[in-house]
């Protein structure tokens, strides 16, 4: 046999009968599994399960069916209820015990010692139970078919506002299950008042359009906020609710409603009553038990505010989190781009030393391969005097066959030359194209790609004038 929570046999008798797991295996396994069979000895019984010829009584939470501790709270409050205000119903707390009398009525061949036992007992005793036995037998049917506990509420509202709210003075329903109600008190924080249309009753009309319609009435709803949650007893849901609620006569009206962190029925009302001494009643157990309410309400409200405060100091954590992590990105940004700055000076530096070096080389060889000056006699000596940008000057003669070049080696020796230069004519005023291919990595001026020419063909005079122009000056 599958385990008792999957077992789908468990499952459709606790829905229709609201029992927790074990009472339904008891009478399962009492009738070997046979769900029909269970179920009309549960509603024949009552709730009893018959062990050798005992039985024990199975009782029913409003809100866990399987506790018992809430039915009997719950009778104490009504019993207060009925010592303090007009009497609301006529049940006590016997009618939850299973009678030996009543038992004896039903089963005993011996009549007349039936019936002197039952004279023994109190007559609303009696009453209560004999209401029981005839709602048991009149509205089992509906009960022992697995139905939808929303129909079942649809269809009791809508038969209910076509037939008694065509003017619309209606009440506003709750339309889901009556576990869904319970669960939306809970969350909503909000009383519960169930009431238990019982539309074949005599008194059942007249109760609702004169009282649980009335202006008083809605009035009363409306001040307390309640949850309107109803089903007719001819229903499975409505049936279900009715053995919950141990109700034995109609009309019916109970207050759910939480008590010590539970939901428990606070007052109820059986019968036919006196609106005024109703409303009174319900009003007095809402009022004495707001509180539990109230408690749950303020200890949400410090939970929101605690998970709020909560929220904004993590909010507050992240944009402080936030604002250092961008403040640790730019200072880690500015740090990047200074060591950028300092590699790339110091690379321009390495590269300026480099090259300063290098042309220091070749200054120091082309120093050592200097021709020697030719003799100022001869036919094709030209005399050049050179001006650097210091001020100082030099004079140096050259054979009108030798090219510029070593115009510009000489110049390039000199203690005063910058290292880039160019030369120019005095007169008239032009770049002398000089420079040999090697000096472009070192010089910046402009540089002719044609031949250097020789003094004779540049036109240089016997005596001339060249400056020495510092390219970055």
């Amino acid at each position: 046999m599958e385990q008792n929570g999957d077992n789908p046999l468990v499952a459709q008798f606790k829905e229709v009968c609201a029992v927790p797991d074990d009472v339904a295996v008891q009478f399962l396994q009492h009738h070997n599994w046979n769900l029909e069979e269970a179920l009309h000895t549960f509603f024949r019984n009552d709730g009893i399960l018959p062990q050798n010829g005992h039985s024990e009584l199975r009782r029913r939470n409003i809100d866990s069916p399987s506790t018992s501790e809430s039915f009997t709270e719950d009778i104490d409050l009504y019993r207060d209820r009925e010592n303090s205000t007009s009497d609301l119903g006529s049940s006590t707390d016997d009618e939850y015990e299973e009678s030996p009398y009543l038992s004896a009525s039903l089963n005993c061949p011996y009549w007349p010692s039936t019936i002197s036992s039952l004279v023994s007992v109190s007559p609303p005793f009696i009453y209560g139970h004999l209401m029981k036995a005839l709602s048991v037998y009149l509205f089992r049917h509906p009960a022992l078919s697995v139905s939808d506990p929303r129909g079942d509420v649809a269809s009791f509202i809508q038969r209910f506002n076509e037939k008694y709210c065509a003017n619309g003075n209606g009440v506003e329903w709750y339309s889901g299950s009556y576990n869904d109600v319970l669960q939306e008190s809970k969350n909503a924080l909000r009383f519960v008042l169930v009431y238990l249309h019982g539309e074949h009753h005599q008194n059942t009309d007249e109760f609702v359009r004169e009282k649980l319609l009335s202006g008083p009435a809605r009035t009363f709803y409306e001040r307390n906020n309640l949850l309107m949650w109803g089903a007719s007893v001819r229903s499975a849901e409505g049936y279900k609710v009715s053995m919950n609620l141990r109700n034995t006569t109609y009309p019916f009206l109970a207050l759910i409603g939480m008590r010590d962190n539970r939901m428990a029925m606070l007052a109820k009302a059986e019968g036919e009553h006196d609106l005024e001494p109703m409303l009174y009643t319900m009003q007095t157990a809402i009022d004495e038990n707001i509180g539990h309410f109230n408690a749950v309400r303020e200890a949400r409200l410090q939970r929101d505010i605690d998970s709020q405060l909560r929220r904004e100091q993590e909010l507050e954590y992240e944009r402080a989190l936030a604002a250092d992590r961008a403040k640790e990105n730019e200072r880690k940004r500015v740090e990047s781009e200074r060591l950028e700055a300092e590699r790339k000076e110091q690379e321009e530096r390495d590269a300026i030393l480099k090259k300063k070096q290098s042309l220091e080389e070749m200054k120091s060889k082309i120093r050592n391969t200097l021709p020697e000056e030719p003799s100022a006699a001869s036919d094709e000596c030209i005399r050049v005097n050179i001006r650097f940008p210091s001020g100082q000057k030099m004079e140096r003669r050259f054979l009108s066959s030798d090219t510029l070049e070593a115009l510009f080696n000489v110049t390039l020796c000199h203690e005063s030359c910058p290292d880039d230069f160019s030369l120019l004519s005095s007169y008239p005023r032009k770049q002398l194209n000089c420079h040999p291919s090697w000096y472009r990595a070192y010089g910046s001026g402009d540089m002719s790609d044609s031949p250097i020419p020789t003094f004779a063909e540049a036109g240089f005079p016997k005596a001339s004038v060249v400056l020495v122009q510092d390219n970055e000056a």
